[in-house]
């Protein structure tokens, strides 16, 4: 096993930071504008969640434009798990601004005072009265063709610190010990993620890094000749696994609630990575009891190990 804690964000030159915008269109839909890209980690689903939530919408009824440096608001990039942690507190933030406007409306429409009303599956009523209740679509259209306002929330975060994350991943491996070439059998992650707004997507994630992992762990390499030149300079030289090389994955979603993250989330990429690696190289250990301290774990450095473990030096 291994266990490791990271943190997430935190660019040396520049302040953490991300914004975002929304607006309320008169058919209850929201369109979000985020600087954040997609690049496979489902951040445009987890965002559209968080301002269904907040609304209490369908995510259907979400319509994300992400990554467009022309039109969308800034953001520090795509990078160091942090994009739900602070690009999903900016949408909250414009989320709970367009919510405000929502009410403003809803008091004029409904002849009530804001602190009077209570907002409840996407619905907005006086208290006592749900009979009375008025639909975000409701809310929109009148705001719309009667005021002649626009349903608009912009808002940018730069959290106060940087969320820690932890983890714990085990690794049943085994090794050939006259070829030296090592098969991971199975691996069990725990994961620290905070509260997971999307919990299939955290689990897709950390399947996907626990490969990325074993290919860190046991093949993959850049390696030069004397003058510099790379010696496996093809996808076709460098080895990742294929799919005879995914061993049963168990994943395990702990939810402590990070109070400075969006409904307590917080970042989960890299952390799943960089631990495999060494619970590798400790079951290894457990398996052999030889000590292989160079990645990655090739044949060649584990036979040498079981060799000098056979003939330690004098």
């Amino acid at each position: 096993m291994a266990c490791i804690m990271d943190v997430s964000g935190a660019k040396p030159f520049l302040p953490e930071q991300s914004a975002a915008m929304i607006k309320c269109n008169e058919d209850g839909s929201v369109s979000l504008l985020t600087g954040v890209a997609d690049s496979g980690q489902g951040i445009r689903t987890a965002l559209a969640q968080i301002v269904a939530e907040e609304l209490g919408i369908g995510v259907e009824q979400v319509h994300v434009t992400a990554g467009d440096t022309e039109i969308t608001p800034f953001d520090l990039g795509n990078y160091a798990s942090r994009t739900t942690y602070v690009a999903g507190n900016a949408v909250r933030k414009a989320t709970v601004e367009v919510k405000r406007q929502l009410l403003d409306v809803a008091a004029e429409m409904l002849e009530a005072r804001v602190e009077d009303l209570e907002w409840e599956g996407g619905r907005i009523a006086p208290r006592g009265s749900p009979e009375r209740s008025l639909s975000v679509p409701q809310v929109a259209r009148y705001a719309q063709h009667t005021k002649a306002v626009s349903i608009m929330g912009a808002a940018s975060h730069q959290p106060p610190h940087n969320a820690p994350g932890f983890q714990a991943h085990f690794a049943e491996v085994e090794v050939d010990t006259e070829t030296g070439r090592v098969k991971v059998l199975k691996v069990v992650a725990a994961n620290d993620v905070g509260r997971a707004i999307n919990p299939q997507d955290c689990e897709g994630q950390i399947e996907g890094g626990v490969l990325q992992g074993i290919g860190f762990a046991l093949g993959e390499e850049l390696t030069f000749d004397e003058a510099g030149n790379p010696i496996n300079p093809r996808f076709s030289q460098y080895e990742v696994p294929g799919p005879d090389g995914v061993p049963e994955i168990e994943t395990v979603l702990v939810e402590p609630n990070e109070p400075s993250g969006p409904y307590g989330a917080k970042g989960i990429g890299d952390i799943v990575v960089t631990s495999m690696p060494a619970a590798i190289a400790n079951a290894i250990y457990n398996a052999t009891g030889a000590r292989v301290r160079d990645l990655p774990l090739t044949p060649e450095r584990v036979l040498q190990a079981l060799g000098e473990k056979e003939s330690p030096p004098k």
